[in-house]
């Protein structure tokens, strides 16, 4: 154990030093409507899909925590980074309510409380803001299909997206109408997503097919890369 100091409380035990940094949370927010992509966009027929873009300001190296919808698939897949400024864009196949928290390094609140620096003056830890708790963390791979787990009871959870999975599902096709020029040709992409429930939680690798790769030309047209396993945090949000 590096050099520092441990708070044990009812919530267990918080390891904080001066060696690693201790993100907590930022800011927890409810995300009620979600931006609808029109239908007819893929070769192979008709799908909308919903996003949210979460933008982080100012930010060191935010993650970003969902509790997600109980009946439709969730999922953080693209992060756009510019300067200190995160962009995170969640994606649904509905237009569905739900809360992120994200979690940073954290600074000062201005407000009396503990807080612990490092030897050049950084904060590490504030006892103003809450701590990141990871509980489980779930591999899914394709072939596990719909994955259940369940976490235990008692607590409130969230999902950190590690990886959030994909799957190829065909050769790309050439000729697509959709397509700008005859000689590019798209691939089909299926994206994993989650599902929380309360202590219920379901995994999938490939759930729900989000978008057509377009590419430059036939001579690279064919699978482009198979497959790809579900890497999940869950993380314990009671009392944020």
């Amino acid at each position: 154990m590096p050099v520092g100091m441990q708070v044990t409380n009812d919530n267990g035990v918080l390891q904080i030093d001066d060696t690693y940094k201790n993100i907590q949370l930022i800011s927890k927010t409810s995300v009620t409507s979600m931006t609808q992509v029109s239908s007819g966009t893929l070769y192979n027929g008709t799908k909308a899909y919903w996003y949210y873009d979460i933008v982080v300001s100012s930010a060191t190296n935010p993650v970003i925590a969902l509790n997600g919808n109980t009946t439709q698939w969730l999922i953080i897949g693209a992060v756009n980074i510019s300067g200190s400024t995160y962009t995170f864009r969640v994606f649904s196949d509905a237009d569905v309510d739900f809360t992120y928290y994200v979690f940073d390094v954290p600074t000062t609140s201005g407000t009396v409380g503990f807080e612990v620096y490092n030897s050049s003056g950084e904060l590490q830890f504030t006892a103003t803001r809450g701590a990141f708790k990871p509980t489980n963390q779930i591999t899914t791979t394709i072939a596990d299909g719909n994955k259940s787990t369940t976490l235990a009871s008692g607590k409130t959870y969230a999902v950190v997206t590690v990886r959030p999975g994909r799957y190829a599902s065909s050769s790309s096709v050439i000729g697509d109408p959709k397509i700008p020029t005859p000689d590019e040709c798209s691939q089909q992409y299926y994206i994993g997503g989650f599902k929380l429930n309360g202590t219920a939680l379901t995994t999938n690798a490939s759930p729900v097919l989000w978008f057509d790769q377009y590419r430059g030309d036939d001579f690279s047209c064919g699978l482009i890369s198979g497959e790809e396993a579900q890497i999940v945090l869950v993380i314990d949000v009671s009392n944020y």
